[in-house]
């Protein structure tokens, strides 16, 4: 009986960890084509579903939130705007994946103002782009550079 209830938890962290997906996410402004980065330790789909109801509500408790609200952007379905960029769990490694790729968007020309950020951390800055950044199968294909 001990062994089945061990195996019926690892079943249940092996359906939590295929799932629902959480870590570091993007989600990307319609209008403007910027995007927020954001950590969740739960499915990121309900944290996006969060950051909707700050919109609808007039409640910016967040950035993104925020920028929507404060430049009268558009926020887009989740499917052709959020992204998970990095999965992990939540903790100090979580911390440090969301502060690189806050300083890659920055650096890149694609980072809402409303999260930009002057403290840059130098080793981060000399770190190749991660291939998370590069991999965007939701809506761009690389991390570019904005013309300005």
């Amino acid at each position: 009986m001990f062994l089945l209830f061990l195996e019926y938890k690892s079943l249940l962290n092996i359906h939590r960890i295929l799932y629902i997906p959480s870590g570091i996410y993007s989600i990307r402004c319609i209008i403007c084509n910027n995007e927020y980065v954001g950590q969740s330790g739960r499915d990121i789909q309900i944290r996006y579903k969060e950051h909707i109801n700050q919109i609808r509500n007039c409640n910016p408790q967040s950035a993104y939130a925020n920028h929507i609200l404060q430049n009268r952007h558009e926020f887009g379905s989740a499917e052709t705007t959020l992204r998970l960029l990095k999965q992990c769990n939540k903790g100090g490694r979580m911390n440090c994946w969301e502060y690189k790729y806050i300083q890659e968007f920055q650096r890149a020309g694609r980072l809402i103002t409303e999260q930009q950020t002057y403290d840059f951390n130098p080793l981060l800055a000399i770190t190749p782009n991660t291939k998370d950044a590069a991999d965007r199968t939701s809506h761009t294909s690389t991390v570019q550079q904005q013309p300005h």
